[in-house]
């Protein structure tokens, strides 16, 4: 019982403090006293052990618990007294109450246990690489999308976005993919830089003028009108990447060079100044998409990248 007496003595702050250590030093196992005197503790503090933060740490460090009933009469227990709340805890030791029953999974963002999940199954269930979609790309593409979320960068985090350029120009190579519902949404073509290469986009650059395409993550902004007509910004996240995506004019626009009679007409499609356009016949629907802090990544098959790159 010094454990429980040790936790009434403490601060709220110390004794969850407390709580997660004896619990990270048991062989990932939660020692049914821990739980118990951390549960009587803060049901007298009014508080569940839901605290976002103990939950995210115990989460992380795959420790689930069990509590047969315990939600019912959770709010009851903030009543009791101190004397019955030990009368309760030795009651439950006595009759040999198991904690190794089903567990009660600990999570505090459903979107990401969803992610982890199902994220990595899509590629699978739509049968991306038979549509020419690079696994590496698709991984890749993951990574970083779980990065810029992570440092609250994507507002959109339903919608992924990924151009491959390891396929040529005369191949749909951009797919917009719905992660919450699985479902493919766009399967088109996109341009590349016209110093990029010709059929398969080789060269990639940063600089202003290069006339080539930039790898990496970008977050997409506001749709505007422009010389191009409806077209959206690309705000690149890859220092060094693609970070001059905005004063090189980088953008997602409609181009008739784009299109697929265009490709099959040459061999491939007309290249642009450095932009990723996309048929006009489906630009408007695309941004609209896709508009407002969506992940837009563009993939090569580059040695350098996953060295510099600071999002895979």
């Amino acid at each position: 019982m010094k454990f429980l007496s040790r936790c009434a003595a403490r601060s709220k702050k110390e004794c969850l403090n407390l709580i997660i250590h004896k619990c990270l030093t048991t062989n990932n196992q939660l020692h049914p006293l821990y739980f118990l005197s951390g549960f009587f503790y803060t049901c007298r503090c009014q508080q569940a052990v839901k605290d976002e933060r103990v939950l995210q740490m115990l989460s992380t460090n795959r420790l689930s618990f069990a509590v047969p009933r315990a939600e019912v009469a959770w709010k009851h227990l903030c009543m009791i007294s101190k004397k019955i709340q030990l009368f309760l805890f030795c009651l439950v030791m006595a009759t040999g109450f198991s904690f190794k029953g089903k567990s009660i999974s600990v999570v505090t963002n459903p979107t990401e246990t969803l992610r982890a999940n199902t994220f990595t199954e899509v590629y699978e269930n739509l049968d991306l690489a038979s549509l020419g979609l690079s696994k590496k790309a698709y991984e890749f593409a993951l990574e970083g999308y779980d990065r810029l979320k992570s440092g609250g960068q994507i507002i959109q985090d339903h919608i992924l976005s990924v151009v491959d350029f390891s396929l040529p120009s005369n191949q749909k190579r951009l797919f917009v993919i719905d992660l919450l519902k699985g479902e493919l949404l766009f399967h088109t073509f996109v341009s590349h830089g016209k110093n990029s290469g010709k059929l398969i986009a080789k060269q990639f650059s940063n600089k202003a003028s290069s006339f080539q395409s930039s790898i990496g993550f970008y977050t997409t902004g506001e749709p505007y009108l422009g010389k191009h007509g409806l077209s959206l910004r690309l705000i690149g996240k890859e220092k060094g990447i693609n970070d001059k995506a905005l004063q090189r004019g980088i953008v997602i626009h409609g181009a008739d060079y784009a299109e697929e009679d265009v490709a099959i007409r040459q061999g491939y499609l007309g290249r642009s100044l450095g932009c990723p356009a996309v048929p006009q016949s489906v630009h408007r629907e695309l941004i609209s998409t896709i508009q407002n802090g969506t992940c837009f990544f563009i993939y090569a098959p580059m040695p350098g990248y996953s060295k510099q790159s600071k999002l895979i």
